[in-house]
């Protein structure tokens, strides 16, 4: 955990140096640092997701029913901001179908690009005045 502390502090150096020491804006510094983490951790979330989906077309007993029909991209929005993954297109013997078992393990959808966490932010968002609004 150090050693990641350590990487993030690295990463953010210059704006600490630019915001805090040579200037008086924690409130540039707090905003650069939250969206430097959320970057980083944009790029956690997709190379979990890419890694399970690749475990899924690995798998000997998902070789029986579905077949890889192709690979592509899929647009997806967080609480943390917004990237784009490679998901398996697969064809259901049993159904006969296509489907997505990467979107259905990770419970999103057909046509929906919101995680639900993302989703029930913005409805919170939406409903409660104030929350959410940039108060510069």
């Amino acid at each position: 955990m150090e050693k990641i502390i350590s990487q993030i502090k690295e990463k953010i150096k210059s704006k600490y140096e630019e915001y805090l020491l040579k200037g008086n804006d924690f409130k540039a510094f707090e905003k650069y640092v939250k969206s430097s983490c959320d970057e980083m951790f944009l790029k956690v979330i997709k190379s979990f997701i890419e890694d399970l989906d690749n475990e899924i077309k690995l798998n000997e007993k998902r070789e029986k029913r579905y077949v890889v029909q192709r690979e592509a991209d899929k647009l997806l929005t967080t609480t943390l901001g917004s990237f784009r993954y490679r998901r398996t297109k697969y064809y259901d013997k049993e159904e006969k179908r296509n489907r997505y078992l990467l979107d259905e393990k990770l419970e999103i959808p057909k046509y929906e690009h919101m995680t639900q966490l993302a989703t029930a932010s913005t409805n919170i968002y939406d409903t409660v005045p104030g929350v959410g609004m940039d108060c510069d």
